[in-house]
């Protein structure tokens, strides 16, 4: 339910009755007097917008539409009572109710245009209605001559005349802006009780057209067109229609502020540029400032406002923090021990399932040493399975801990095998450059290279006389092994 303050409704009241009054006194007295009674209302209306319009941009608007109301009020009174007979001035102000109508509806459709939104008028679409109101406005200034919008069949020009094909252009433009703007302002509004009363204003909208044709198209038929005149009921329904957005809420207002005062529980004072106090509210003057209450300030317009900001609330939220990181940091330190065991126990998982594959890659060798051992077999093969599970496991260890490896590693452990291989009397060379031992490989490739060496040697052990190995670097890594077995010679070569 649309909810209207005492004020306004004084306003509203008082508003009414001049109308009324207005209307009755043009009716049965030769007073005319329309101009100040009207221009009266449109002037307490604009005290009202400032006084209740909280937005600025929509503020100036309205109050610049108050503004060009009560200008078009002027010129229905220079036409019709103060400059009577003369025909020049007349007519300008005759002319001037076409230019002043699209001002008004054309600030109507900007005002909705930039509803909502930190752009101004510079939008292209703003930009164009501005042009086309300016060119109408002109055409219509400039009707003597054309007479597009008026055209007179005698010197009596304001009674023997007929209207043109401009003056329903421009009245359609005028009446055509303010539908859009409505339009426009109903799309942005986000309040769904807004919305539920967009009847109200499009009723205004719908009444004051049809009165304005009524008075214009058939002014004797037309029973109201005794009390009122064109340009009357086109200020009256301006004046409503945007009344109605603002007491719909579509413009945001307040028109209560002293009664914020009397209902807020905040403890708020607003004093002026001579700290005299200027409006408090009830529970102002039992306030002060301690652990629980904090004083602010900001400056306003004119003076300061003043309030205690309760903050016992988060007080006490702040002692249970306190309370619960207490406990908190003893909980850390149990989970801080139980991460760190964790982790030691992954460790191990991990070494555990290492040393597991390594054990399963190796086992073969290992059950060859001990057949050998308990056979009394060649003490040089027994090294040799010795030095390859030492080997193999250490360039297990260190592929599970790295994605490249040195080709070093893979030097360094053919060279420990054939230390082992000398035993037996055999001659044994490696060679490396160093381009190449500064090179890293792939570990798999580092792993399988050392396999196929050792299933080389154990294949032609113990009958080898000579055994020599060579790594190099071409485009990629290359393992040369040749040995000599009595009057023949293998070899072999991965990479």
């Amino acid at each position: 339910m649309i909810h209207v303050s005492r004020e306004t409704m004084k306003t509203v009241i008082v508003f009414i009755l001049g109308v009324l009054l207005s209307g009755l006194i043009k009716r049965y007295t030769d007073i005319r007097i329309e101009f100040f009674c009207y221009g009266a209302l449109a002037l307490a209306w604009k005290e009202t917008v400032i006084r209740r319009i909280t937005d600025r941009r929509m503020m100036r608007c309205l109050t610049l539409t108050a503004d060009l109301v009560f200008l078009f009020l002027m010129a229905r009174s220079i036409k019709y009572v103060y400059m009577e007979g003369r025909i020049a001035i007349g007519l300008a102000a005759w002319y001037s109710y076409g230019v002043l109508q699209m001002l008004i509806a054309m600030v109507s459709f900007l005002m909705a245009v930039n509803f909502d939104s930190k752009k101004d008028y510079r939008r292209p679409l703003s930009v164009a209605v501005m042009v086309i109101t300016a060119i109408l406005s002109i055409l219509v200034l400039t009707n003597n001559i054309h007479q597009l919008a008026y055209r007179f069949h005698s010197e009596d020009v304001f009674n023997d005349y007929s209207r043109g094909p401009l003056y329903f252009l421009f009245n359609l433009w005028t009446w055509g802006l303010l539908a859009v703007s409505l339009f426009l302002l109903f799309a942005k509004c986000r309040l769904t009780m807004s919305r539920r009363y967009l009847w109200l204003p499009v009723l205004i909208l719908l009444v004051g057209g049809l009165m304005v044709a009524g008075v214009v198209f058939f002014p004797d038929h037309f029973p109201l067109r005794r009390y009122y005149m064109f340009s009357e009921i086109f200020c009256i329904t301006i004046i409503l229609y945007w009344e109605s957005l603002i007491q719909i809420g579509y413009i945001p207002s307040c028109s209560e502020y002293n009664q914020i005062f009397d209902i807020s529980t905040v403890a708020m004072t607003i004093v002026d540029d001579d700290l005299v106090t200027r409006r408090s509210s009830r529970t102002a003057k039992r306030a002060s400032e301690d652990k629980d209450h904090l004083k602010r300030s900001h400056k306003i317009e004119g003076g300061t406002v003043y309030w205690y900001d309760d903050i016992s609330k988060l007080n006490r939220i702040n002692d249970e923090i306190r309370t619960r990181v207490d406990l908190l940091s003893e909980e850390n330190e149990l989970i801080a021990a139980q991460n760190e065991m964790n982790e030691k126990k992954k460790t191990y998982e991990v070494t555990d399932r290492i040393y597991t594959e390594i054990n399963n890659l190796t086992r073969s060798r290992s059950e060859k040493i001990k057949e050998l051992v308990e056979t009394g077999g060649d003490l040089a093969l027994i090294a040799v399975y010795g030095a390859y599970i030492k080997r193999k496991a250490n360039l297990y260890l260190l592929a599970s801990q790295s994605e490249k490896l040195p080709v070093m590693e893979l030097f360094l452990s053919i060279r420990d095998s054939l230390d082992y291989v000398k035993l037996g009397g055999t001659l044994t060379s490696v060679f490396m450059d160093e381009k190449t031992g500064s090179e890293e490989a792939d570990p798999a490739f580092l792993n399988e290279a050392f396999d196929r060496y050792q299933e080389f040697i154990e294949k032609h052990l113990p009958d080898i006389d000579s055994v020599s190995v060579v790594i190099r670097k071409s485009e990629d890594i290359e393992v040369r092994m040749e040995l000599a077995e009595g009057e023949e010679v293998f070899y072999e070569r991965i990479g």
